[in-house]
Protein backbone atom coordinates (compact mmCIF):
# COMPACT_ATOMS: atom_id res chain seq x y z
CA UNK A 1 0.00 0.00 0.00
CA UNK A 2 1.29 3.23 -0.82
CA UNK A 3 2.17 5.60 1.52
CA UNK A 4 -0.82 7.83 2.98
CA UNK A 5 -1.21 11.21 4.18
CA UNK A 6 -1.51 11.47 8.10
CA UNK A 7 -4.22 12.97 10.02
CA UNK A 8 -3.89 17.03 10.43
CA UNK A 9 -5.60 18.81 12.31
CA UNK A 10 -7.12 21.54 9.99
CA UNK A 11 -8.18 21.48 6.35
CA UNK A 12 -5.62 24.41 5.79
CA UNK A 13 -2.68 21.99 7.15
CA UNK A 14 -3.32 20.30 3.26
CA UNK A 15 -2.35 23.67 1.51
CA UNK A 16 0.19 22.82 -1.06
CA UNK A 17 2.09 19.99 -2.07
CA UNK A 18 -0.25 19.63 -5.27
CA UNK A 19 1.08 17.11 -7.96
CA UNK A 20 2.33 17.49 -11.04
CA UNK A 21 0.54 15.77 -13.88
CA UNK A 22 1.68 14.91 -17.51
CA UNK A 23 -0.27 16.31 -20.00
CA UNK A 24 -1.09 14.16 -22.77
CA UNK A 25 -2.58 16.91 -25.56
CA UNK A 26 -2.45 16.49 -29.30
CA UNK A 27 -1.46 18.92 -30.77
CA UNK A 28 -1.32 20.65 -34.10
CA UNK A 29 0.59 18.76 -36.61
CA UNK A 30 2.17 21.41 -38.51
CA UNK A 31 3.76 22.50 -35.45
CA UNK A 32 3.87 19.95 -32.90
CA UNK A 33 5.12 20.11 -29.04
CA UNK A 34 7.70 17.86 -28.60
CA UNK A 35 8.59 18.77 -24.63
CA UNK A 36 7.36 17.07 -21.62
CA UNK A 37 4.27 19.98 -20.45
CA UNK A 38 3.35 19.12 -16.74
CA UNK A 39 0.74 20.50 -14.84
CA UNK A 40 1.14 22.03 -11.19
CA UNK A 41 -2.88 20.64 -10.49
CA UNK A 42 -3.40 23.91 -7.92
CA UNK A 43 -7.35 23.15 -8.25
CA UNK A 44 -6.43 20.08 -5.81
CA UNK A 45 -6.13 22.88 -3.33
CA UNK A 46 -8.68 22.61 -0.46
CA UNK A 47 -10.68 25.39 -1.69
CA UNK A 48 -9.93 24.74 -5.18
CA UNK A 49 -7.26 27.33 -6.28
CA UNK A 50 -3.72 28.23 -6.03
CA UNK A 51 -5.24 31.04 -3.78
CA UNK A 52 -5.11 29.00 -0.90
CA UNK A 53 -1.48 29.10 -0.58
CA UNK A 54 -1.93 33.14 -0.01
CA UNK A 55 -5.25 33.22 2.38
CA UNK A 56 -3.11 30.93 4.93
CA UNK A 57 -0.06 32.35 4.65
CA UNK A 58 -1.84 35.85 4.95
CA UNK A 59 -3.68 34.70 8.22
CA UNK A 60 -0.30 33.38 9.82
CA UNK A 61 1.72 36.09 9.25
CA UNK A 62 -1.52 38.99 10.53
CA UNK A 63 -1.95 36.87 13.54
CA UNK A 64 1.77 36.24 14.57
CA UNK A 65 2.21 39.88 13.82
CA UNK A 66 -0.72 41.06 15.96
CA UNK A 67 -2.58 43.02 13.13
CA UNK A 68 -6.20 40.94 13.91
CA UNK A 69 -7.77 39.04 15.92
CA UNK A 70 -10.60 37.14 16.51
CA UNK A 71 -12.77 39.91 16.10
CA UNK A 72 -11.49 41.83 13.44
CA UNK A 73 -13.82 41.91 10.08
CA UNK A 74 -11.12 41.13 6.96
CA UNK A 75 -12.31 43.27 4.03
CA UNK A 76 -11.18 41.18 0.89
CA UNK A 77 -11.22 43.05 -2.64
CA UNK A 78 -10.55 40.59 -4.61
CA UNK A 79 -12.58 38.23 -7.97
CA UNK A 80 -13.40 35.77 -5.48
CA UNK A 81 -10.85 32.96 -4.98
CA UNK A 82 -9.54 34.79 -2.88
CA UNK A 83 -11.93 35.50 -0.22
CA UNK A 84 -13.27 31.99 -0.52
CA UNK A 85 -9.59 30.67 0.46
CA UNK A 86 -10.00 33.18 3.54
CA UNK A 87 -13.21 32.66 4.61
CA UNK A 88 -12.30 28.41 4.23
CA UNK A 89 -9.91 28.68 6.76
CA UNK A 90 -10.85 31.66 8.82
CA UNK A 91 -14.36 30.11 9.70
CA UNK A 92 -12.82 28.42 12.77
CA UNK A 93 -11.80 31.17 13.92
CA UNK A 94 -14.32 33.56 14.23
CA UNK A 95 -13.15 36.22 11.63
CA UNK A 96 -16.08 38.49 9.91
CA UNK A 97 -15.44 38.17 6.39
CA UNK A 98 -16.86 40.45 3.79
CA UNK A 99 -16.02 39.52 0.34
CA UNK A 100 -16.20 42.47 -2.53
CA UNK A 101 -16.55 41.12 -5.45
CA UNK A 102 -16.85 42.39 -9.20
CA UNK A 103 -20.39 41.38 -10.40
CA UNK A 104 -18.91 38.59 -13.12
CA UNK A 105 -17.80 36.43 -10.36
CA UNK A 106 -19.85 32.98 -10.83
CA UNK A 107 -22.59 32.44 -9.40
CA UNK A 108 -21.10 28.90 -7.36
CA UNK A 109 -18.36 31.63 -5.56
CA UNK A 110 -20.63 33.41 -4.44
CA UNK A 111 -23.08 30.42 -3.12
CA UNK A 112 -19.81 29.11 -1.35
CA UNK A 113 -19.04 32.06 0.50
CA UNK A 114 -22.79 32.62 1.89
CA UNK A 115 -22.56 28.95 2.87
CA UNK A 116 -19.33 30.02 4.92
CA UNK A 117 -21.32 32.86 6.19
CA UNK A 118 -19.33 35.86 4.08
CA UNK A 119 -20.77 38.93 3.97
CA UNK A 120 -20.87 39.89 -0.32
CA UNK A 121 -20.94 42.85 -1.32
CA UNK A 122 -20.82 43.38 -5.25
CA UNK A 123 -19.33 46.09 -7.83
CA UNK A 124 -19.52 46.85 -11.50
CA UNK A 125 -16.81 44.45 -13.26
CA UNK A 126 -15.96 47.30 -15.92
CA UNK A 127 -15.12 50.06 -13.04
CA UNK A 128 -11.63 51.43 -12.65
CA UNK A 129 -9.61 50.56 -9.64
CA UNK A 130 -8.93 53.81 -8.77
CA UNK A 131 -12.60 54.94 -8.77
CA UNK A 132 -14.66 55.01 -5.94
CA UNK A 133 -17.23 51.98 -6.99
CA UNK A 134 -14.24 49.94 -7.75
CA UNK A 135 -14.30 46.76 -5.48
CA UNK A 136 -10.81 48.30 -3.96
CA UNK A 137 -12.67 51.78 -3.88
CA UNK A 138 -15.48 50.37 -2.46
CA UNK A 139 -13.13 48.19 0.41
CA UNK A 140 -11.24 51.46 1.59
CA UNK A 141 -14.60 53.43 2.26
CA UNK A 142 -15.75 50.18 3.89
CA UNK A 143 -12.78 50.03 6.18
CA UNK A 144 -12.84 53.64 7.14
CA UNK A 145 -16.70 52.76 8.25
CA UNK A 146 -15.51 49.72 10.19
CA UNK A 147 -13.93 49.23 13.55
CA UNK A 148 -11.27 46.82 14.17
CA UNK A 149 -11.16 45.94 10.32
CA UNK A 150 -8.37 45.14 7.78
CA UNK A 151 -8.23 44.77 4.55
CA UNK A 152 -6.08 41.99 2.46
CA UNK A 153 -5.55 43.64 -0.82
CA UNK A 154 -4.13 40.65 -2.88
CA UNK A 155 -3.17 43.34 -5.47
CA UNK A 156 -0.66 44.75 -3.19
CA UNK A 157 0.21 42.35 -0.85
CA UNK A 158 3.72 40.99 -0.26
CA UNK A 159 2.13 38.04 1.16
CA UNK A 160 0.84 36.91 -2.14
CA UNK A 161 4.73 36.92 -3.57
CA UNK A 162 5.86 35.15 -0.45
CA UNK A 163 3.69 32.49 -0.36
CA UNK A 164 4.13 31.41 -4.30
CA UNK A 165 8.31 31.26 -3.76
CA UNK A 166 7.28 28.43 -1.48
CA UNK A 167 4.99 27.33 -4.88
CA UNK A 168 8.32 27.36 -6.99
CA UNK A 169 10.09 25.25 -4.10
CA UNK A 170 7.79 22.73 -4.92
CA UNK A 171 7.76 22.93 -8.57
CA UNK A 172 12.19 22.50 -7.79
CA UNK A 173 11.66 19.68 -5.80
CA UNK A 174 9.40 17.95 -7.81
CA UNK A 175 11.65 18.22 -11.33
CA UNK A 176 14.22 17.80 -9.77
CA UNK A 177 15.71 20.92 -10.93
CA UNK A 178 14.67 19.81 -15.05
CA UNK A 179 12.83 22.75 -16.02
CA UNK A 180 13.05 24.96 -18.49
CA UNK A 181 9.58 26.87 -18.99
CA UNK A 182 7.29 28.06 -16.62
CA UNK A 183 3.63 29.39 -17.94
CA UNK A 184 1.69 31.38 -15.19
CA UNK A 185 -1.69 33.24 -15.89
CA UNK A 186 -1.35 36.45 -14.35
CA UNK A 187 -4.30 38.46 -11.79
CA UNK A 188 -2.55 40.12 -9.50
CA UNK A 189 0.77 39.59 -10.05
CA UNK A 190 1.71 37.51 -6.98
CA UNK A 191 1.64 34.41 -8.10
CA UNK A 192 4.06 34.90 -11.69
CA UNK A 193 6.40 37.21 -9.97
CA UNK A 194 6.97 35.12 -6.28
CA UNK A 195 7.75 32.01 -8.61
CA UNK A 196 9.33 33.71 -11.57
CA UNK A 197 12.02 35.03 -9.18
CA UNK A 198 12.57 32.06 -7.15
CA UNK A 199 12.90 29.88 -10.25
CA UNK A 200 15.39 32.47 -12.05
CA UNK A 201 17.29 32.55 -8.55
CA UNK A 202 18.01 28.82 -8.63
CA UNK A 203 17.51 28.70 -12.44
CA UNK A 204 18.86 31.14 -14.59
CA UNK A 205 18.06 30.19 -17.99
CA UNK A 206 14.74 29.80 -17.17
CA UNK A 207 11.93 31.14 -19.35
CA UNK A 208 8.80 32.51 -18.12
CA UNK A 209 5.51 33.33 -20.14
CA UNK A 210 3.02 35.23 -18.80
CA UNK A 211 -0.61 34.59 -20.17
CA UNK A 212 -3.27 38.00 -20.12
CA UNK A 213 -6.69 37.35 -21.26
CA UNK A 214 -7.44 39.43 -24.34
CA UNK A 215 -9.18 42.25 -23.52
CA UNK A 216 -7.52 43.18 -20.07
CA UNK A 217 -5.29 45.91 -19.34
CA UNK A 218 -2.27 44.18 -17.70
CA UNK A 219 -0.67 43.51 -20.92
CA UNK A 220 -1.69 46.66 -22.65
CA UNK A 221 0.18 49.90 -23.54
CA UNK A 222 -2.74 51.98 -22.74
CA UNK A 223 -5.17 50.90 -19.69
CA UNK A 224 -8.13 53.06 -21.00
CA UNK A 225 -8.43 50.66 -23.98
CA UNK A 226 -8.78 47.80 -22.13
CA UNK A 227 -12.11 46.13 -22.88
CA UNK A 228 -12.46 43.98 -19.49
CA UNK A 229 -15.71 42.46 -20.30
CA UNK A 230 -14.13 38.92 -21.86
CA UNK A 231 -15.79 36.17 -19.44
CA UNK A 232 -12.53 33.99 -18.62
CA UNK A 233 -12.38 34.59 -14.56
CA UNK A 234 -9.03 34.72 -12.72
CA UNK A 235 -6.86 36.29 -15.09
CA UNK A 236 -6.47 39.74 -16.51
CA UNK A 237 -7.77 42.59 -14.58
CA UNK A 238 -8.37 46.44 -15.34
CA UNK A 239 -5.10 47.91 -14.73
CA UNK A 240 -1.64 46.71 -14.02
CA UNK A 241 -0.84 45.48 -10.38
CA UNK A 242 1.67 46.97 -8.50
CA UNK A 243 2.85 43.39 -7.44
CA UNK A 244 3.13 42.27 -11.37
CA UNK A 245 7.30 42.48 -11.49
CA UNK A 246 6.87 42.71 -15.51
CA UNK A 247 11.26 42.19 -15.91
CA UNK A 248 11.08 38.92 -14.57
CA UNK A 249 8.51 37.70 -17.78
CA UNK A 250 10.20 36.55 -20.88
CA UNK A 251 7.34 36.32 -23.09
CA UNK A 252 3.68 37.08 -22.80
CA UNK A 253 0.89 34.95 -24.73
CA UNK A 254 -2.40 36.60 -24.90
CA UNK A 255 -5.51 34.10 -24.93
CA UNK A 256 -8.98 34.68 -26.31
CA UNK A 257 -12.22 33.33 -24.40
CA UNK A 258 -12.88 31.09 -27.02
CA UNK A 259 -9.64 29.53 -26.82
CA UNK A 260 -9.78 29.29 -22.51
CA UNK A 261 -13.09 27.98 -22.73
CA UNK A 262 -11.99 25.62 -25.44
CA UNK A 263 -9.11 23.98 -23.96
CA UNK A 264 -10.45 24.03 -20.49
CA UNK A 265 -13.26 21.53 -21.63
CA UNK A 266 -10.03 19.74 -23.43
CA UNK A 267 -8.62 18.93 -20.14
CA UNK A 268 -12.07 17.96 -18.82
CA UNK A 269 -12.52 16.14 -21.59
CA UNK A 270 -9.39 14.44 -22.57
CA UNK A 271 -7.15 14.77 -19.38
CA UNK A 272 -9.87 14.32 -16.51
CA UNK A 273 -8.71 17.67 -15.13
CA UNK A 274 -11.33 19.46 -13.39
CA UNK A 275 -10.02 23.16 -14.05
CA UNK A 276 -11.24 26.54 -15.28
CA UNK A 277 -11.60 28.38 -18.06
CA UNK A 278 -8.28 30.35 -16.92
CA UNK A 279 -6.20 27.15 -16.89
CA UNK A 280 -7.73 26.37 -20.40
CA UNK A 281 -5.90 29.46 -21.21
CA UNK A 282 -2.48 29.17 -19.55
CA UNK A 283 -2.47 25.26 -21.51
CA UNK A 284 -3.13 27.31 -24.55
CA UNK A 285 -0.42 29.56 -23.97
CA UNK A 286 2.13 26.85 -22.81
CA UNK A 287 1.28 24.80 -26.25
CA UNK A 288 2.25 27.97 -28.25
CA UNK A 289 5.45 28.58 -26.10
CA UNK A 290 6.36 25.12 -26.03
CA UNK A 291 6.83 24.92 -29.48
CA UNK A 292 10.56 25.75 -29.85
CA UNK A 293 11.05 22.96 -27.02
CA UNK A 294 13.18 19.96 -28.08
CA UNK A 295 12.05 16.52 -26.62
CA UNK A 296 14.66 16.49 -23.70
CA UNK A 297 12.89 19.71 -22.35
CA UNK A 298 10.33 20.31 -19.60
CA UNK A 299 7.81 23.07 -19.36
CA UNK A 300 5.31 23.63 -16.15
CA UNK A 301 2.08 25.12 -16.70
CA UNK A 302 -0.44 26.36 -13.40
CA UNK A 303 -3.59 25.04 -13.52
CA UNK A 304 -5.01 27.41 -11.17
CA UNK A 305 -8.60 26.74 -10.01
CA UNK A 306 -11.33 24.23 -10.16
CA UNK A 307 -14.11 23.62 -13.01
CA UNK A 308 -16.88 22.91 -9.67
CA UNK A 309 -16.33 26.78 -9.25
CA UNK A 310 -17.89 27.33 -12.64
CA UNK A 311 -20.70 24.91 -13.23
CA UNK A 312 -23.13 27.60 -14.40
CA UNK A 313 -20.50 28.67 -17.13
CA UNK A 314 -18.12 26.32 -18.29
CA UNK A 315 -19.73 23.40 -17.46
CA UNK A 316 -22.92 24.57 -18.97
CA UNK A 317 -23.42 23.98 -22.58
CA UNK A 318 -26.32 26.17 -22.85
CA UNK A 319 -24.27 29.09 -21.52
CA UNK A 320 -21.75 28.36 -23.84
CA UNK A 321 -23.70 28.09 -26.75
CA UNK A 322 -25.10 31.83 -26.06
CA UNK A 323 -21.85 33.02 -25.34
CA UNK A 324 -20.64 31.51 -28.48
CA UNK A 325 -17.56 29.95 -26.58
CA UNK A 326 -18.56 25.95 -27.37
CA UNK A 327 -15.79 24.46 -27.79
CA UNK A 328 -15.57 22.40 -31.37
CA UNK A 329 -15.68 19.02 -30.05
CA UNK A 330 -18.94 19.90 -28.02
CA UNK A 331 -20.19 21.81 -30.64
CA UNK A 332 -20.07 18.90 -32.96
CA UNK A 333 -21.55 16.44 -30.94
CA UNK A 334 -24.49 18.47 -30.53
CA UNK A 335 -24.82 18.60 -33.82
CA UNK A 336 -24.47 14.94 -34.39
CA UNK A 337 -27.23 14.73 -31.38
CA UNK A 338 -29.78 17.04 -33.78
CA UNK A 339 -28.80 14.85 -36.94
CA UNK A 340 -29.65 11.88 -34.65
CA UNK A 341 -33.38 12.78 -33.96
CA UNK A 342 -33.70 14.46 -37.79
CA UNK A 343 -36.12 17.23 -36.34
CA UNK A 344 -38.38 15.20 -35.00
CA UNK A 345 -40.76 16.45 -32.55
CA UNK A 346 -43.04 14.90 -29.56
CA UNK A 347 -46.20 14.62 -31.95
CA UNK A 348 -44.19 11.96 -33.68
CA UNK A 349 -44.26 9.74 -30.84
CA UNK A 350 -47.93 9.44 -31.27
CA UNK A 351 -48.19 8.96 -27.60
CA UNK A 352 -51.81 7.34 -26.35
CA UNK A 353 -54.50 9.11 -24.68
CA UNK A 354 -52.77 9.66 -20.87
CA UNK A 355 -54.57 7.75 -18.07
CA UNK A 356 -55.05 10.68 -15.15
CA UNK A 357 -56.62 10.29 -11.85
CA UNK A 358 -58.81 12.79 -9.76
CA UNK A 359 -57.74 14.46 -6.66
CA UNK A 360 -60.37 13.11 -4.79
CA UNK A 361 -59.42 9.36 -5.39
CA UNK A 362 -58.02 7.10 -3.13
CA UNK A 363 -54.27 5.90 -3.06
CA UNK A 364 -55.38 2.46 -3.14
CA UNK A 365 -56.87 3.43 -6.61
CA UNK A 366 -53.91 5.47 -7.83
CA UNK A 367 -51.46 2.25 -7.31
CA UNK A 368 -54.20 -0.40 -8.67
CA UNK A 369 -54.22 1.41 -12.02
CA UNK A 370 -50.32 2.27 -11.79
CA UNK A 371 -49.90 -1.38 -11.34
CA UNK A 372 -52.10 -2.36 -13.37
CA UNK A 373 -50.48 -0.51 -16.43
CA UNK A 374 -47.15 -0.64 -15.20
CA UNK A 375 -47.30 3.12 -14.52
CA UNK A 376 -44.61 4.79 -11.92
CA UNK A 377 -46.70 8.32 -12.26
CA UNK A 378 -50.16 9.50 -12.67
CA UNK A 379 -51.08 13.27 -14.13
CA UNK A 380 -53.50 14.22 -11.37
CA UNK A 381 -56.57 16.49 -12.47
CA UNK A 382 -59.35 18.80 -10.81
CA UNK A 383 -62.82 19.04 -11.10
CA UNK A 384 -62.21 21.01 -13.91
CA UNK A 385 -60.06 18.37 -15.68
CA UNK A 386 -57.17 21.07 -15.65
CA UNK A 387 -53.93 18.96 -14.46
CA UNK A 388 -52.62 20.12 -11.42
CA UNK A 389 -50.02 17.89 -10.08
CA UNK A 390 -48.71 14.13 -10.24
CA UNK A 391 -48.59 11.36 -8.01
CA UNK A 392 -45.71 8.90 -8.03
CA UNK A 393 -45.45 5.26 -6.97
CA UNK A 394 -41.64 6.12 -6.00
CA UNK A 395 -42.28 8.68 -3.92
CA UNK A 396 -45.61 6.72 -2.24
CA UNK A 397 -43.33 4.31 -0.94
CA UNK A 398 -40.93 6.43 0.45
CA UNK A 399 -43.63 7.47 2.98
CA UNK A 400 -44.11 5.22 5.92
CA UNK A 401 -47.63 6.48 6.91
CA UNK A 402 -49.46 6.26 3.88
CA UNK A 403 -53.03 5.20 4.10
CA UNK A 404 -54.48 3.31 1.65
CA UNK A 405 -57.83 5.56 1.82
CA UNK A 406 -55.63 8.71 2.00
CA UNK A 407 -56.93 10.93 -0.78
CA UNK A 408 -54.54 11.66 -4.03
CA UNK A 409 -54.57 15.10 -3.41
CA UNK A 410 -52.66 14.54 0.03
CA UNK A 411 -49.54 12.81 -1.34
CA UNK A 412 -49.23 14.46 -4.67
CA UNK A 413 -47.11 16.41 -6.19
CA UNK A 414 -48.25 19.49 -6.68
CA UNK A 415 -47.17 22.15 -9.71
CA UNK A 416 -46.76 25.63 -7.66
CA UNK A 417 -48.16 28.74 -9.67
CA UNK A 418 -44.96 30.25 -8.33
CA UNK A 419 -42.09 28.11 -10.12
CA UNK A 420 -40.94 28.20 -13.75
CA UNK A 421 -41.54 25.68 -15.63
CA UNK A 422 -40.14 23.83 -18.84
CA UNK A 423 -43.01 23.98 -21.42
CA UNK A 424 -43.58 20.32 -22.69
CA UNK A 425 -45.69 20.36 -25.76
CA UNK A 426 -46.15 18.61 -28.66
CA UNK A 427 -44.01 20.57 -30.84
CA UNK A 428 -40.88 20.14 -28.46
CA UNK A 429 -38.00 18.99 -30.21
CA UNK A 430 -37.13 15.47 -29.13
CA UNK A 431 -33.27 16.44 -29.51
CA UNK A 432 -34.35 18.82 -26.39
CA UNK A 433 -36.82 16.67 -24.39
CA UNK A 434 -33.73 13.92 -24.13
CA UNK A 435 -31.68 16.81 -22.83
CA UNK A 436 -34.67 17.38 -20.22
CA UNK A 437 -34.47 13.98 -19.19
CA UNK A 438 -31.04 14.25 -17.89
CA UNK A 439 -32.35 15.76 -15.21
CA UNK A 440 -36.04 14.41 -14.59
CA UNK A 441 -37.53 11.34 -14.85
CA UNK A 442 -40.67 11.85 -16.40
CA UNK A 443 -42.35 14.52 -18.77
CA UNK A 444 -45.76 15.54 -19.33
CA UNK A 445 -47.12 16.53 -22.28
CA UNK A 446 -49.56 19.73 -22.35
CA UNK A 447 -50.89 22.11 -24.45
CA UNK A 448 -49.34 25.36 -24.82
CA UNK A 449 -50.91 27.16 -21.91
CA UNK A 450 -49.60 23.97 -19.82
CA UNK A 451 -53.30 23.16 -18.80
CA UNK A 452 -54.35 20.06 -20.57
CA UNK A 453 -51.87 16.72 -20.27
CA UNK A 454 -51.91 15.31 -23.53
CA UNK A 455 -49.41 12.43 -23.08
CA UNK A 456 -46.98 10.89 -20.32
CA UNK A 457 -43.39 10.28 -21.83
CA UNK A 458 -40.08 8.82 -20.12
CA UNK A 459 -36.64 8.42 -21.50
CA UNK A 460 -37.45 4.75 -22.75
CA UNK A 461 -39.98 6.52 -24.95
CA UNK A 462 -37.29 7.89 -26.80
CA UNK A 463 -34.93 5.09 -27.04
CA UNK A 464 -38.15 3.03 -28.93
CA UNK A 465 -38.39 5.80 -31.00
CA UNK A 466 -35.00 5.75 -31.83
CA UNK A 467 -35.08 2.29 -31.99
CA UNK A 468 -37.28 1.82 -34.70
CA UNK A 469 -35.73 4.33 -36.09
CA UNK A 470 -32.42 2.17 -36.28
CA UNK A 471 -30.52 4.91 -34.52
CA UNK A 472 -28.25 5.17 -32.24
CA UNK A 473 -27.76 7.14 -28.86
CA UNK A 474 -24.55 7.92 -29.23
Amino acid sequence: MSRLPPIIDHISDQVGCTPLVRLHLKTDSENPVKCEILGKCEFLNPGGSLKDRVAKRVLEDLESQGKISRESTLIIPTSGNLSVSLALFAARKGYHIVAIIPDKTSVEKIQVLKSLGAEILRTPADAHHDSPESHIGVAKKLAADTSNSFIIDEYSNQYSVAAHEETADEILQQCSEKLDLVVIGVESGGSITGIANRLKTKLPHVKVVGVDAQGSAVTSTDETLAVVNYKTQGLGSNFVPSLLNKSLVDEWVIVSDQEAFGMARRLIAEEGLLCGSSSGAAVVAALRAAATLESTQRCVVLLNDSARNYDSTLLNETWLIENELLDKGSADRIRRKAQKWRGAAIAELNLPIPTSISTDASIGEALAIMDGRDFDQLPVINSKKKMVGFISKGNLRLQGDVDLKDTVEKWMYKFSTKKKYVPITLDTPLVELWDFFEHNPVAFVTDTESKWCLGVVTKYDLIEFLNKRNGSLH
